[in-house]
Protein backbone atom coordinates (compact mmCIF):
# COMPACT_ATOMS: atom_id res chain seq x y z
CA UNK A 1 0.00 0.00 0.00
CA UNK A 2 1.17 3.67 -0.70
CA UNK A 3 0.34 7.31 -0.13
CA UNK A 4 -1.29 7.16 -2.89
CA UNK A 5 -3.86 4.41 -1.75
CA UNK A 6 -5.77 7.32 0.14
CA UNK A 7 -8.17 9.82 -1.31
CA UNK A 8 -7.96 13.43 0.32
CA UNK A 9 -11.04 15.69 -0.25
CA UNK A 10 -13.10 18.02 1.06
CA UNK A 11 -15.92 17.39 3.23
CA UNK A 12 -18.01 19.69 1.17
CA UNK A 13 -18.64 17.22 -1.20
CA UNK A 14 -20.95 15.48 1.64
CA UNK A 15 -24.37 16.74 2.16
CA UNK A 16 -25.24 18.63 5.74
CA UNK A 17 -27.56 15.76 6.13
CA UNK A 18 -24.95 13.05 5.98
CA UNK A 19 -22.49 15.22 7.94
CA UNK A 20 -25.19 14.92 10.42
CA UNK A 21 -25.41 11.26 10.19
CA UNK A 22 -22.03 10.66 10.27
CA UNK A 23 -21.54 12.96 13.32
CA UNK A 24 -24.03 11.55 15.32
CA UNK A 25 -24.20 7.89 14.21
CA UNK A 26 -21.73 5.02 15.63
CA UNK A 27 -19.07 4.69 13.93
CA UNK A 28 -19.92 1.15 14.14
CA UNK A 29 -22.81 1.50 12.09
CA UNK A 30 -21.78 3.54 9.22
CA UNK A 31 -22.67 1.53 6.02
CA UNK A 32 -19.02 1.07 5.19
CA UNK A 33 -15.81 0.66 7.94
CA UNK A 34 -14.69 3.87 9.06
CA UNK A 35 -14.75 6.37 11.62
CA UNK A 36 -14.08 9.96 12.34
CA UNK A 37 -10.80 11.59 11.53
CA UNK A 38 -10.41 13.54 14.55
CA UNK A 39 -12.85 16.92 14.55
CA UNK A 40 -11.81 17.48 11.09
CA UNK A 41 -13.27 15.05 8.88
CA UNK A 42 -14.06 11.85 8.13
CA UNK A 43 -12.06 8.18 6.76
CA UNK A 44 -13.70 5.46 5.12
CA UNK A 45 -12.26 2.02 3.16
CA UNK A 46 -13.33 2.53 -0.42
CA UNK A 47 -16.93 0.20 -0.40
CA UNK A 48 -16.80 -1.04 -3.91
CA UNK A 49 -20.56 -2.86 -2.92
CA UNK A 50 -21.55 0.85 -2.08
CA UNK A 51 -20.39 2.16 -5.25
CA UNK A 52 -21.42 -0.06 -7.54
CA UNK A 53 -25.16 0.33 -5.83
CA UNK A 54 -25.18 -3.38 -4.23
CA UNK A 55 -25.26 -1.66 -0.48
CA UNK A 56 -27.67 1.67 1.20
CA UNK A 57 -25.96 4.56 1.96
CA UNK A 58 -26.27 8.23 1.59
CA UNK A 59 -26.40 9.00 -2.39
CA UNK A 60 -23.27 11.97 -1.69
CA UNK A 61 -21.31 8.77 0.04
CA UNK A 62 -21.83 6.58 -2.68
CA UNK A 63 -21.08 8.70 -5.36
CA UNK A 64 -17.45 9.58 -3.55
CA UNK A 65 -16.87 5.77 -2.94
CA UNK A 66 -17.47 5.73 -6.69
CA UNK A 67 -15.70 8.34 -7.33
CA UNK A 68 -12.81 7.00 -5.64
CA UNK A 69 -12.99 3.46 -6.90
CA UNK A 70 -12.77 4.47 -10.19
CA UNK A 71 -9.50 5.99 -9.71
CA UNK A 72 -8.22 3.25 -8.20
CA UNK A 73 -7.92 4.29 -4.20
CA UNK A 74 -8.51 2.39 -1.36
CA UNK A 75 -9.34 4.29 1.29
CA UNK A 76 -10.61 7.97 1.51
CA UNK A 77 -10.15 10.94 4.10
CA UNK A 78 -13.14 13.74 3.72
CA UNK A 79 -10.95 16.66 5.64
CA UNK A 80 -12.42 20.06 6.00
CA UNK A 81 -9.53 21.22 4.84
CA UNK A 82 -8.75 19.17 1.82
CA UNK A 83 -9.81 20.66 -1.74
CA UNK A 84 -12.66 19.88 -3.67
CA UNK A 85 -12.43 17.96 -6.59
CA UNK A 86 -13.90 17.74 -10.04
CA UNK A 87 -16.40 15.46 -10.89
CA UNK A 88 -18.13 15.36 -7.15
CA UNK A 89 -21.23 17.71 -6.25
CA UNK A 90 -20.69 20.62 -3.76
CA UNK A 91 -22.90 20.66 -1.69
CA UNK A 92 -21.86 22.96 0.85
CA UNK A 93 -19.01 25.22 2.19
CA UNK A 94 -16.06 23.37 4.14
Amino acid sequence: MSVEDLLVISTAHLSDATCSYLENTNHMDWPAVGGPFGNIGFIFHVDETIADGGETAPGDLTAIFRYAADRGYFRVLLDNCGDPVNGLRIYRDR
